[in-house]
């Protein structure tokens, strides 16, 4: 009788490592800026979660929504605004929108309505390109994260090449965008520069990984 209550709080223990895990990611996604105005990555990830991982994408939205708010009561409002776009858009009528065509639509519907009642009618040429880069980043983070994130039903997850490469590149958008983030004294931009030297350690070369570190500083 022992065992498949070992078994079970395992289990457990093991969902709740994954939970505090996917709030912790959701919340650096959204915490990482580009460029001061963009920030592209929370709005990828969430949906991934919510297509492959469905049972933990509120958990990913507290993360998300976290992170944006505190970035500022505007930033957090637009986060919300296209959560809910984005989940109209998935229950739309007779017509399944592609995953890519959502997320297009959500970032550019609420930031150019958003901008045009903040500043009282057309938006500057500046924060209309602004939007459009952030549009595309997301997309091409959408495009990364699709390969990286495993789906539930998958019962083995196996590193393959488009994996690896998906994963640092979406590991150096975090790097680069969340600049000198610290939670509790600890910098979280190194650690994930750490890790992700780890990640080329095991999956390159002694020579790779050494000129891989010193390219990143």
């Amino acid at each position: 009788r022992m065992f498949p209550n070992v078994m079970t709080h395992d289990m457990e223990n093991r969902k709740q490592l994954f939970i505090i895990s996917v709030v912790f990611i959701a919340f650096c996604c959204a915490q990482a800026v580009f460029f001061e105005t963009i920030a592209p990555l929370f709005l990828p990830f969430w949906l991934i979660v919510r297509e492959r991982l469905s049972s933990f994408q509120k958990y990913a939205a507290i993360g998300g929504l976290a992170g944006a708010f505190l970035l500022g009561i505007g930033q957090g409002s637009i986060t919300v605004l296209q959560i809910v776009l984005l989940q109209l858009l998935r229950h739309f009528p007779s017509i399944k929108i592609p995953l890519y065509v959502q997320l297009a639509t959500a970032i550019l519907v609420v930031q150019l309505v958003w901008q045009m009642f903040f500043y009282g009618g057309l938006p500057p040429i500046l924060v209309i390109v602004s939007v459009g880069y952030e549009c595309l980043f997301a997309l091409v983070l959408l495009f990364f994260m699709n390969r990286l994130l495993p789906d539930l039903n998958t019962l083995r997850y196996t590193w393959t090449q488009d994996k690896i490469v998906a994963g640092i590149v979406v590991l150096a958008s975090l790097l680069i965008g969340m600049k000198s983030l610290v939670v509790f004294y600890f910098s979280v931009p190194q650690i994930l520069l750490y890790a992700l030297i780890c990640v080329v350690a095991y999956t390159t070369t002694i020579g790779a990984t050494v000129i891989f570190s010193l390219s990143l500083g």
